[in-house]
């Protein structure tokens, strides 16, 4: 039989040379790495899967960090742009004249400037200790009631009658009384009375008396004498001898002072809190007139001398009033023009020296004279302002340099920002701040 040489012969396989470092690789290892599982596809997916997460994930920490950035810059923008302003500093045009003027004013409208008149009242009192004494006798007095009961016809009693009182006593009355005839009806008698003041015939505590009847003893020994008496309406009052304190002249004069400026001050402040805001009163045209300068005082008892006195004084107060912007108006169309009487207005009307003459309390008219430095102001419309400051802004990026042209108000002019670094000028007035000097 012939033999095939080729599938006789036997090849022997050289072992792999294992390389240095190598792991040696088991059987069941090489089993596992078959080539079907060397290829296995789950593996290569779960590696894939695991570096897309891991690319994922650091995506969205940069875009995290990314959007907590823009929201951080977009909040402080917005907080910068709340508390920011933008300070308009201006220059405002003046002009200085001297005058000496007279303009007349009354109250019914029959010149240009109108009068309006204020006029206020207070009463002060003020403590004043005696510091002298003197001797002082005063007679005591009070009210009595005459009556007649003796006939119908009026009875006069003249000056210096006599009234008694049961103990003796003495009073007076000072002027001439007629007593009114009695009614009689029916044959009865009714008596009539009259009201009428008695004084003591002396001085001295000891005519000071209570209630009692009196009897007129110049008609004593006659029929008249039980048919006229008085009774009492009053306590008999004031009688005194003796020493007394007192207020002095020089103390009387430095207290009236004192109490006649304190009501001025006083005056003048009510009139200044009650003047409306768009009226005038300057303290060069008040006038303050003083009255009842008085000593408040009893005759002291001998129990009980004062050493004290109340002092009241009355005053009155006078001023007119003119409107302010009736009285710049006519100055400004006097010494600049009437072209300039609503872009113009006078800044120091209260620095000015104002004089009242020839005032006419009857027919309300008066003439005035004001004499000083008037400063001139331009007007200027602050509202109008910021909104062109903002139209040029929006329009020329920013530069408002041009509007301030345009107002003849304006001498110079300057911008601020604040904070400095935010150089964006605002879209709203509220955050324009005008400052005008």
């Amino acid at each position: 039989m012939t033999k095939k040489i080729i599938r006789d012969i036997l090849i022997k396989k050289r072992p792999p040379s294992k390389k240095r470092g190598e792991p040696k690789i088991s059987e069941s290892n090489s089993q596992n790495l078959s080539r079907k599982n060397f290829f296995n596809k789950t593996n290569w997916t779960s590696k894939n899967k695991r570096k897309t997460e891991v690319k994922r994930i650091k995506k969205g920490k940069v875009m995290f960090v990314v959007l907590v950035c823009s929201l951080s810059i977009i909040l402080c923008i917005k907080t910068v742009n709340i508390f920011s302003k933008t300070i308009v500093r201006l220059v405002i045009h003046k002009e200085v004249i001297s005058i000496d003027t007279l303009l007349t004013t009354s109250r019914d409208g029959a010149s240009d400037l109108p009068l309006e008149t204020m006029e206020i009242s207070a009463t002060k009192q003020k403590i004043i200790k005696a510091t002298g004494v003197k001797n002082v006798e005063t007679k005591a007095s009070g009210k009595i009631r005459i009556f007649n009961s003796f006939s119908s016809q009026t009875q006069t009693l003249i000056a210096n009658t006599r009234f008694e009182t049961p103990d003796g006593k003495i009073y007076r009355i000072d002027k001439t009384v007629v007593v009114p005839g009695a009614e009689i009806k029916e044959g009865t008698i009714s008596p009539s009375s009259i009201e009428t003041t008695v004084y003591a015939d002396k001085p001295g505590e000891e005519y000071n008396i209570g209630p009692t009847d009196f009897t007129i003893p110049g008609f004593k020994g006659g029929v008249r004498y039980d048919k006229f008496y008085g009774r009492s309406q009053s306590n008999m009052e004031g009688g005194f001898k003796g020493e007394v304190p007192i207020i002095n002249e020089e103390d009387f004069e430095i207290a009236k002072k004192e109490l006649q400026k304190l009501l001025g001050d006083e005056l003048v402040k009510q009139a200044l809190l009650q003047t409306p805001e768009e009226f005038l009163l300057h303290k060069d045209t008040i006038e303050i007139s003083f009255s009842n300068s008085q000593i408040q005082d009893s005759v002291p008892s001998q129990n009980d001398k004062k050493t004290e006195f109340i002092f009241e004084e009355s005053a009155t107060l006078f001023a007119p009033l003119f409107s302010k912007n009736k009285l710049a108006q006519i100055l400004v169309k006097k010494y600049l023009g009437e072209e300039f009487q609503d872009t113009v207005s006078v800044a120091n009307l209260e620095n000015l020296s104002l004089g009242m003459l020839n005032r006419d309390t009857a027919e309300n008219t008066a003439v005035l004279r004001i004499v000083g430095e008037v400063e001139f102001v331009w007007l200027l419309d602050e509202e109008k302002l910021k909104e062109a400051l903002i139209a040029s802004a929006q329009k020329n990026s920013d530069d408002v340099s041009g509007v301030f042209k345009d107002y003849p108000a304006i001498d110079s002019a300057s911008v601020m920002f604040r904070p400095s670094w935010w150089k964006f000028f605002p879209n709203k007035t509220s955050k324009i701040l005008v400052e005008s000097t």
